[in-house]
């Protein structure tokens, strides 16, 4: 269960890291590298709690991140 609880978090990461790069949101980009940080080392020491955290954290970026991308509020172009 640990590893589809990590594979979830790592598409997760992906997904919301594109999207907080393509509106250039830096406080978004930078909490999400310290996640992937925190994420890594959970997997590494086959901590499911932390990449449950990483997990929680992620969905709150992506619920602030998805109205604005919807809205258009970024001028940069959608990622392919």
């Amino acid at each position: 269960m640990m590893y589809e609880d990590a594979e979830t978090t790592r598409a997760l990461l992906k997904e919301v890291g594109a999207r907080a790069f393509q509106l250039m949101h830096y406080d978004a980009i930078r909490d999400i590298c310290l996640l992937a940080e925190q994420y890594l080392a959970a997997v590494e020491n086959e901590v499911p709690e932390e990449v449950a955290v990483v997990q929680a954290a992620l969905q709150v970026w992506q619920k602030t991140l998805d109205p604005q991308v919807a809205s258009g509020c970024s001028g940069v172009p959608p990622l392919e």
